[in-house]
């Protein structure tokens, strides 16, 4: 059996509400020196879940963090 560690990337606009979106996820198996990712591809579900968000700024810092594992995988 394949052992992984991950971690869930959650988007949480307003901490007091408790209220989240999952946009993405990291899983890192340690055995087989395997590292993958995961995020969310379009705006679309982040207005949809929460109304008057600025949706185009968490899209533009997900793909920073893409651009960054990218350049951590190699």
């Amino acid at each position: 059996m394949k052992t992984y560690e991950y971690q869930i990337l959650r988007y949480i606009p307003d901490q007091v509400s408790g209220e989240f979106l999952n946009v993405g996820i990291l899983m890192f198996g340690p055995k087989e020196k395997t590292f993958c990712y995961e995020f969310i591809e379009s705006r679309q579900r982040i207005s949809a879940a929460f109304h008057g968000i600025e949706s185009a700024h968490i899209m533009r810092k997900l793909k920073i963090l893409r651009e960054k594992l990218e350049g951590f995988e190699k």
